[in-house]
């Protein structure tokens, strides 16, 4: 009533002295009761209804991103994925330094340091393509074939199942990453875009095309990392150790169930396990030594405590 109701109940309400703990019985209040109610619910509707609209395009583009991540996974190879995205990011690097009208200007020393820093183990020699071609396209496909023929080099010393887990390995680790910020990001920017209403600009179309920007962008950024990473890491396989070996300590001086017995005998009693007494429980071995304190290793070189093993 407080908020929704006219100004016309509220003098009247006032005019007949109606207070904090009057019951509220007349008709006209009942109806302008029902109608804040029904601006209450449109309002609340209208929320949740740009709430959603703001989540569908979140959800697209997790749509997206998990069913990369869920090829990436299920996929036997990934070599196609990682030479269209090798091919993909040579070009930008080409079409960025050769976005001069002549040729002459073009940034040539630029894109080949782009292209050894991608690849480190890039002879100097193999990018002298670059300071002769005068045809864009050209320039493209050559550089195209350096690095495709460096990283066809890498799988080959990697091996086919090494191969597969790096290549798996990156990728997932890039997008995983670069998707957590991207969400971050995306979520910083909804908060303030409802002020983009003062300037006359729908919110929501806004965000929608702030989010595919950012997406595009993510997309690239996913590009250049992998592209940039996967000449620069390799799988190291360590070599299977066998199990340690618990060493017993021989006592000739542990007793059998069956009398004496030799230092052989003793040592072979000790690595097994103490025989039996009469009655079916273990006999008690015999110690030499210095008395052996309650937090002290066990002298018989299980590695617990005394109190835990023979003091118990």
């Amino acid at each position: 009533m407080r908020r929704f109701a006219s100004e016309r109940v509220s003098g009247i309400m006032k005019r007949l002295g109606f207070d904090e703990d009057t019951a509220l019985e007349s008709g006209m209040v009942s109806r302008t009761i029902e109608g804040a109610q029904t601006r209450v619910e449109g309002y609340n509707f209208d929320t949740r209804k740009h709430v959603v609209q703001y989540d569908d395009v979140i959800n697209r583009q997790r749509e997206t991103i998990y069913h990369e991540r869920e090829r990436i996974l299920r996929s036997p190879d990934l070599k196609a994925t990682v030479d269209a995205l090798l091919e993909d990011e040579v070009r930008g690097l080409v079409a960025e330094h050769t976005a001069a009208d002549y040729h002459g200007d073009w940034n040539r020393e630029g894109l080949k340091a782009r292209i050894a820093a991608m690849i480190p183990t890039l002879e100097p020699a193999a990018l002298s393509f670059v300071d002769e071609e005068t045809d864009q396209l050209a320039l493209a496909n050559d550089a195209v074939d350096v690095v495709l023929a460096a990283y066809e080099r890498k799988r080959e010393e990697t091996g086919p199942e090494g191969i597969r887990v790096l290549e798996r390995l990156v990728l997932l680790r890039v997008i995983d990453s670069l998707w957590i910020e991207h969400l971050t990001a995306v979520d910083d920017m909804r908060r303030g875009i409802g002020l983009r209403a003062y300037s006359q600009r729908d919110p929501l179309n806004e965000f929608k095309v702030e989010a595919y920007s950012m997406f595009d962008e993510l997309k690239a950024t996913i590009r250049h990392d992998v592209t940039n990473t996967i000449f620069k890491v390799t799988v190291v396989r360590e070599p299977a150790t066998a199990q340690p070996q618990r060493m017993m300590e021989s006592r000739p001086d542990v007793a059998t169930g069956a009398g004496a017995a030799t230092a052989a005998g003793a040592a072979t009693a000790t690595a097994t396990a103490p025989a039996a007494s009469g009655n079916g429980t273990p006999a008690p071995q015999a110690r030499s030594g210095p008395k052996v304190g309650r937090n002290d290793p066990c002298w018989c070189g299980s590695g617990k405590k005394y109190k835990r093993c023979h003091g118990a």
